[in-house]
């Protein structure tokens, strides 16, 4: 009875600390996230005016740093954009390049990773030969890009793959960490 005991007592204090201990569960690296915004990259895309010309946006290339040294707790994103312009019968292409902070959170109700809280840290254009700051049509492409940001989420755990499945039943927490994002809970 006494052994019982005591195997009971530590049984109890080993559930206790590890109620209070999160454990890492499933990490994200930045390639899964650029593979998942290329394959949804017209979600990026769209047409807007400016100055009463109309354009036509799209997506070239979506490049992802997960916790670099400038900003540790963001997702750093680098979009290449091709914006064409309408100008009387010719279809001008203008290259807009966007650097991007945002934080990542997870919505449990969604089982999926968002970004919100987005900071511009540059924005080039090349039209042309014109190279540099296009404020107008940057500011635009900026709109675009981070409105669309904030409504699709940029992963979504994968209900038919069994582990991610299992994770979804779970309250998950995130947390960025150099080059990845890991997804932890309580269990």
């Amino acid at each position: 009875m006494k052994k019982f005991l005591i195997v009971a007592v530590w049984l109890l204090s080993l559930a206790g600390c590890a109620s209070h201990a999160p454990v890492s569960v499933y990490s994200l690296s930045a390639t899964q996230l650029e593979q998942n915004l290329q394959s949804n990259s017209e979600r990026l895309q769209g047409e807007v005016e400016l100055m009463g010309m109309p354009m036509r946006m799209q997506v070239n290339d979506v490049g992802v740093d997960i916790g670099p040294k400038q900003h540790p707790d963001s997702v750093q994103l680098s979009v290449d954009n091709t914006v064409f312009v309408q100008a009387l019968a010719l279809k001008v292409p203008v290259r807009v390049r966007l650097s991007i902070a945002a934080k990542p959170v997870f919505n449990n109700d969604d089982d999926a990773v968002y970004l919100q809280d987005f900071t511009i840290i540059n924005a080039d254009v090349d039209a042309m030969g014109y190279r540099g700051k296009l404020a107008p049509l940057s500011q635009q492409v900026q709109d675009i890009v981070t409105q669309a940001l904030r409504q699709y989420p940029v992963y979504t755990l994968n209900s038919q793959d069994p582990k991610q499945a299992l994770l979804s039943r779970f309250d998950l927490a995130l947390a960025v960490k150099p080059g990845e994002i890991t997804l932890t809970s309580g269990l």
